[in-house]
């Protein structure tokens, strides 16, 4: 009985290679755990490790990476500065924000800087690797603020007219809210200056959230700040 040779299956080369991370943290030990961690997901591959962006970027050259991460748990004026360096020095390498700050502002200071992707330390593992997912196809965090439909479709409709809270369907009070959550205030503090609980600010947040189809405080600094609600605030 003849046997038929059947031609063997092509494994395409570049779908079998590791997505390599280049990790910038000044403290050894978190470095650690972001490289156990990212290791475990293929695949993705942490190639090497800095402690500052000035020691990332002349890793560059000879580990070659396809993402740097880079873990700032100081001052926000910090976290931009160090972005930054990375993005003048390495440009076609993006850069993933993992933030510990407590001001909201933060994300859209790294975003300002270069970070092509935020990620609140608070926020699950699930999303420091689709962050990582993502900005290795292409896509950037403010690309993620438009992706629901009606918010779309209130970006088009207001390119000729300008654009107001009050047309994604935000009430005076959550206006308010926005605003005071712009300038880094705590629930705590919203309810103190606008004399209601901090309950009800939450339900005003979940509204809001809704309402522009975002998830968190840093998306929402953002995306105030990409539809010329709130100009840039420096954090000190």
């Amino acid at each position: 009985m003849s046997k038929t040779n059947l031609p063997e299956a092509q494994t395409d080369p570049l779908s079998t290679r590791p997505i390599r991370v280049l990790l910038v943290d000044d403290k050894a030990v978190i470095r650690a755990g972001l490289r156990v961690l990212i290791d475990s997901w293929s695949p993705f591959q942490v190639v090497a490790e800095a402690d500052t962006a000035v020691d990332a970027l002349a890793a560059v050259d000879t580990v070659q990476p396809n993402v740097i991460v880079c873990s700032h748990t100081g001052r926000s004026n910090g976290v931009a500065d160090t972005v930054r360096h990375l993005a003048e020095g390495a440009a076609h390498i993006p850069v993933v924000m993992l933030t510990g700050s407590r001001n909201p502002q933060a994300g859209n200071l790294a975003v300002q800087a270069g970070a092509k992707w935020v990620v609140w330390t608070k926020e699950a593992a699930t999303e420091l690797r689709k962050a990582l997912e993502k900005v290795h196809a292409g896509e950037e965090w403010l690309d993620e603020l438009a992706t629901t439909r009606s918010v779309e479709k209130k970006r088009n409709n207001s390119r000729s007219h300008g654009e107001t809270e009050s047309d994604y369907g935000l009430t005076s009070r959550e206006r308010d809210v926005t605003a005071l959550v712009s300038q880094g205030c705590t629930n705590r503090q919203v309810g103190k200056r606008l004399g209601i609980t901090e309950v009800t600010v939450r339900h005003h947040l979940s509204s809001i959230f809704g309402k522009l189809g975002i998830t968190n405080r840093f998306q929402l600094i953002a995306w105030r700040y990409r539809h010329n609600i709130v100009k840039p605030v420096e954090i000190v």
